[in-house]
């Protein structure tokens, strides 16, 4: 419009004096000199108020502004799964059970220490004399205790080492204790293994602890219908010990399960050919 008809002088806004008469005069001419092209009024408008306007480069602007094509908003992709944060925070996991493991030893030796002083007769504190006095170890103490097998789904009653007992229990606290300290040179060397490694290593963990806990409610029940009523109230109960270390398997476990389930998903787009991103 300003090629054809503005600029040539054809119609000249000094001569106009509304936006009305401007729309005219240009439509008249519109023909002539830009035949075979859509006259639109509103664009004779913004032209006219662009040119006369004492706030010309104002609407200009916003003219500019509708006929900008804008881009559309890139979607932003989620940052990909890295399956090795789950299988170390397993491993990180593994502390937190050392509190109540701690408290369950603690009090299966002072439960074992009532029966035993229970159980006392004149031949065995004899015999623990002896021992003490040519420095021998203590005899190990066994006891018979309900388990629940969970093959068949069935109680039954096993022969336990006391003394085993707490010698492989308090080595796995440990364990946990000495991973809670980063700098630890077990710490660093379990942190130092491959993924596939630490998820056998949380794998292994997770049954030990469950062995465990088998026998630890064995023990519970065991002690408590084991001692006399002179002792039974005095009896430490292990209950919201062992709910404890449950709890804290399962989270354990959950994150061994994400860890598996996201290698499992990029197996997968491996095998269809997508690469993961």
């Amino acid at each position: 419009v300003r090629k054809n008809i503005l600029d040539n002088g054809i119609v000249s806004w000094s001569k106009i004096k509304s936006v009305t008469d401007a729309v005219q005069q240009v439509k008249k001419r519109f023909p002539i000199y830009m035949p075979k092209t859509f006259f639109y009024p509103e664009l004779i408008e913004e032209i006219y108020k662009e040119d006369t306007s004492s706030e010309s480069i104002q609407l200009q602007t916003v003219v500019l502004e509708k006929l900008k094509i804008s881009e559309p908003a890139k979607e932003k992709k989620a940052a990909p799964v890295n399956p090795a944060v789950y299988i170390t925070d397993a491993v990180r996991l593994l502390p937190s059970l050392e509190p109540s493991l701690e408290m369950i030893i603690s009090k299966l030796k002072d439960n074992s220490a009532l029966l035993q002083n229970q159980q006392k007769t004149v031949l065995k504190k004899l015999m623990k004399a002896l021992r003490k006095a040519f420095h021998l170890k203590d005899a190990q103490i066994e006891y018979n205790i309900p388990v629940f097998d969970a093959v068949t789904r069935e109680q039954k009653n096993e022969k336990i080492i006391f003394n085993q007992f707490i010698t492989d229990l308090t080595k796995t606290t440990n364990l946990y204790g000495a991973i809670l300290n980063q700098e630890s040179p077990v710490a660093q060397k379990i942190f130092a293994q491959k993924e596939a490694d630490l998820c056998t290593f949380v794998s292994k963990q997770i049954a030990d602890v469950q062995e465990y806990l088998v026998v630890i409610q064995g023990f519970d029940t065991f002690f408590k219908s084991a001692l006399d009523k002179s002792n039974k109230t005095k009896v430490k109960g292990l209950s919201m010990e062992i709910t404890s270390v449950k709890s804290t398997l399962a989270k354990i476990n959950q994150r061994k399960v994400d860890y598996l389930a996201v290698i499992e998903e990029q197996s997968q787009l491996k095998k269809l050919g997508i690469k993961h991103e």
